[in-house]
């Protein structure tokens, strides 16, 4: 139960980048470039990403070299 609470917690961009190795920046590109991993944008423009999503992408990239190129 404990691990469903922590895959569901949202994060924001820099801890996401952060969990991910890379630039905060890089995650906006991916956004513009429709590659990121799944998001919520908040009315205030705030980007939120659920652990679990972050997760999925690493596991699932099709592409290694644009995750970690």
């Amino acid at each position: 139960m404990a691990n469903a609470y922590i895959d569901e917690k949202l994060i924001t961009e820099k801890q996401a980048a952060y969990f991910l190795n890379k630039n905060p920046r890089t995650l906006a590109r991916w956004r513009v470039n429709g590659v990121a991993p799944t998001y919520t944008k908040l009315p205030t423009g705030s980007i939120l990403y659920k652990l679990a999503d972050l997760q999925r992408y690493i596991k699932d990239a099709a592409t290694p070299s644009l995750l970690w190129g």
